[in-house]
């Protein structure tokens, strides 16, 4: 079976979701830049492809190739906003997940955990990105929450130097604060 005999319609629609989340467009606006209704685009996020026209000018508008919405071959994604939607996606159904993570998965962690890593972003990411990195910890929340519901299996597979690094340093959002932080 080839890359496009196993194109899933419904899998274009979430990763064009995902990147339209990613670049920080809402549904209106991005129906509006490509010249389709809002009730159009929806359809399309659903999987409801009617024309290859209208993925092209989404890909474009998105700065995503073509081929990356169809998911043929590795699929590039371009920030951590578009990526954790998509990973919330692909987890929706799975039974089980299988990862290479950093000492901790995230949906494990507990809402203590959540707490430490806002007060992370907060000190460690530009004022002008705090609403991009609010996004972000709402995906990552949404994604717990339905793990949590679920429970698929997970196995995480981390490196002892990833361990290792965990001990020596813990949780740091950025190195090099002052220390009245």
């Amino acid at each position: 079976m080839t890359d496009i005999d196993r194109i899933s319609f419904t899998d274009i629609g979430a990763r064009l979701r995902a990147h339209r989340i990613g670049r920080g467009l809402g549904p209106e606006e991005l129906a509006l830049r490509i010249g389709i209704s809002r009730a159009a685009l929806y359809r399309a996020e659903k999987g409801e492809i009617t024309k290859i026209e209208t993925l092209a000018s989404i890909s474009r508008e998105l700065k995503v190739s073509l081929p990356t919405l169809l998911g043929v071959g590795v699929e590039y994604i371009p920030n951590a906003l578009a990526y954790f939607e998509r990973m919330r996606q692909v987890e929706d159904d799975a039974e089980q997940i299988i990862g290479l993570f950093s000492p901790i998965s995230y949906l494990v962690t507990t809402q203590r955990y959540d707490a430490i890593l806002r007060d992370v972003f907060a000190e460690s990411v530009p004022a002008a990105r705090q609403i991009e990195a609010q996004r972000i910890l709402d995906t990552l929340l949404l994604r717990k929450q339905k793990f949590a519901l679920r429970r698929p299996l997970l196995v995480s597979v981390i490196s002892t130097t990833e361990i290792e690094g965990f001990l020596r340093d813990g949780l740091e959002g950025r190195h090099g604060l002052p220390d009245e932080c």
